[in-house]
């Protein structure tokens, strides 16, 4: 299966002059459409959905710059993310595009603000202005109803795997299904078995995640993230804490 994925990775500070192939770096360097658009770092939360609201002449712009191929192929676009917490600026001007199969890689020091253009995209974090596009629908403007069916089609993958403590490894990966309009109390033993061999976890399965190590916890989070059939993954620092053998294992499942 082809999936779209993007990544958040830490970068070291010796790592800052590497060339990296493949990897789409949001950062202040980039060049960007700044005059186009106003700092919204001082406005209240109030005026949020106003912010939000985009001059169509710049978002073509935006999207001309990129230069990311046809509309048809880009399944999740961001133009020009801003986020702020209090005084403190955490995105300016983000922009990224994701074409149908593609892998991206966010990569930058702690505190840059990776997590954050992750959670904004699928809605836990609101943004102070700018645009997400997701399969062609501005993400920030749909009713939560209408989100959470995007939301279907988008996993998310925990910087710490994010398991329910009270749950076993099975009630975890059968979780996400369960709560789903369509569900129809269908057995999923052996769907479940199938995403925990797919991690090389089948026997872990009626464990709790405090019986767990942090690279089995990853695996397990990795496998529930597939339970659901998404078409775009993202990955908020996968490998982070882990040693290199295990950082090795989930960079393959990957």
């Amino acid at each position: 299966v082809n999936f779209n994925i993007i990544l958040t990775m830490n970068q070291k500070s010796d790592d800052k002059e590497k060339n990296i192939d493949n990897i789409k770096q949001s950062s202040d360097n980039e060049k960007r459409t700044d005059d186009s658009v106003q700092d919204t770092g001082k406005k209240s939360d109030n005026n949020k959905s106003e912010n939000r609201k985009r001059d169509p002449d710049n978002k073509k712009q935006s999207s001309d710059s990129n230069g990311k191929g046809t509309k048809e192929d880009t399944i999740l676009k961001i133009t020009d993310l801003k986020k702020s917490f209090g005084k403190l600026d955490v995105l300016k001007n983000v922009n990224l595009t994701l074409k149908k199969g593609e892998s991206v890689v966010i990569l930058g020091r702690s505190g840059t603000g990776k997590s954050v253009i992750l959670e904004c995209i699928i809605g836990l974090l609101e943004p102070d202005s700018g645009d997400i596009e997701v399969f062609g629908k501005e993400f920030l403007d749909l009713h939560e109803a209408d989100k959470n069916k995007l939301r279907i089609k988008i996993g998310f993958l925990f910087q710490s795997g994010a398991l329910y403590d009270s749950m076993t490894v099975r009630e975890n990966l059968e979780f996400p299904v369960v709560r789903q309009p369509d569900y129809k109390k269908e057995d999923l033993t052996k769907k479940v078995e199938e995403q925990l061999k797919n991690v090389g976890l089948e026997n872990a399965i009626d464990k709790v995640p405090s019986e767990l190590s942090g690279g089995m916890k990853k695996r397990i989070g990795l496998a529930r993230t597939l339970m659901l059939d998404p078409e775009i993954i993202l990955y908020d620092e996968p490998t982070t804490g882990l040693d290199p053998f295990t950082s090795n294992e989930i960079s393959e499942l990957i």
